[in-house]
């Protein structure tokens, strides 16, 4: 089992998430409630919304961004942005984070 936290963005939202990739390797409870080969249990961290079924959202922002995470999971970093009106290209650029504009 990996988790990473998402920072998701699209043209009005910003909703911080956590990914988390569950399979059948992860023991007798992932089996047991049907993780199979491997799938993204997807939510809100500020919410309690969660899904690993990206088609059960009825949301564009997050059903965008839940089937992206499931296709590129590997390769994301914990932290990144995964920007929706990018990725469906309605802009021509990613956002950048919003924690470069914060300082502690």
């Amino acid at each position: 089992m990996t988790i990473k936290q998402i920072e998701v963005r699209d043209h009005d939202r910003f909703i911080a998430a956590l990914a988390i990739s569950i399979s059948d390797a992860d023991g007798y409870l992932a089996r047991r409630v049907g993780y199979g080969s491997g799938c993204i249990l997807f939510g809100c961290m500020a919410g309690d919304q969660w899904n690993y079924d990206p088609y059960r959202w009825g949301d564009r922002t997050m059903a965008t961004a839940h089937h992206w995470i499931a296709r590129h999971f590997d390769e994301l970093e914990n932290g990144a942005v995964v920007d929706v009106a990018f990725i469906r290209g309605e802009t021509d650029a990613p956002k950048m984070s919003e924690q470069s504009a914060v300082r502690p």
